[in-house]
């Protein structure tokens, strides 16, 4: 695919400044009147909360999440508490009838089921929006000058992320806040992107770079914008 450009109409010294304003306007302390930095922040949140996401799925299913957490199993006992389908009563009875001596916990407390999936709100609550922004109650996606916030609101979350005297500790978010590594190379090229639009924008929004009078033309890939 041809690269993609953008267009600035001005002197050489008025791109310097324009481009020098950059970091300043991203990290929010400068005028965006285009929403430049927004976008970025809402490109991180989505990319934090998509690596939050597929790791919380890796590990309910007793896999090690890319943060290198695995999740203590739960007990038979929490196994046998979950809903149970007519199917399988209907099987356990069926065992019994054939003369099985199985008890409700022997049984029901064996299924292989998805941890902290009961109801799947705590995982909806970390589920990316389309568009960065909190998309439910329990999502936080907050976006203040510099920052990105993420985390949900489920009143149980902190119980099962930093344990209790009956709960063992399942983290489903970065440890003490500290992103793992593994996150980076999605969390980068988030940025990545975002900044390339952020450029744009704050350069007057055209595809191309163009410094008139200068015979230069600066082209940049189009991936940066996907």
């Amino acid at each position: 695919m041809p690269p993609m450009t953008v267009v600035f109409r001005g002197t050489r010294a008025d791109l310097r400044r324009a481009l020098a304003a950059v970091p300043t306007t991203l990290a929010g302390r400068g005028r965006d009147t285009v929403g430049a930095a927004l976008g970025v922040q809402l490109r991180l949140s989505t990319a934090v909360l998509s690596q939050v996401h597929q790791d919380f799925l890796t590990k309910s299913r007793g896999g090690v999440g890319k943060d290198g957490v695995k999740w203590t199993p739960l007990d038979p006992k929490t196994v046998a508490g979950r809903k149970r389908t007519a199917k399988e009563s209907a099987a356990l009875k069926k065992r019994r009838k054939a003369g099985e001596k199985l008890t409700a916990l022997g049984y029901y407390g064996s299924r292989v089921v998805d941890v902290l999936r009961d109801t799947a709100r705590l995982l909806r609550s970390l589920t990316p929006g389309t568009d960065g922004r909190a998309f439910n109650p329990d999502q936080i996606v907050r976006t203040p000058p510099g920052e990105v916030i993420v985390g949900t609101n489920v009143p149980y979350a902190g119980a099962h992320q930093n344990g209790t005297k009956y709960i063992p500790a399942r983290p489903f978010l970065p440890v003490r806040g500290r992103i793992p590594l593994a996150y980076m190379p999605a969390i980068g090229l988030a940025a990545a992107r975002g900044v390339a639009r952020a450029v744009v924008l704050l350069l007057g929004g055209r595809p191309y770079l163009w410094i008139p009078g200068s015979g230069t033309l600066i082209l940049l890939p189009r991936e940066l914008f996907a």
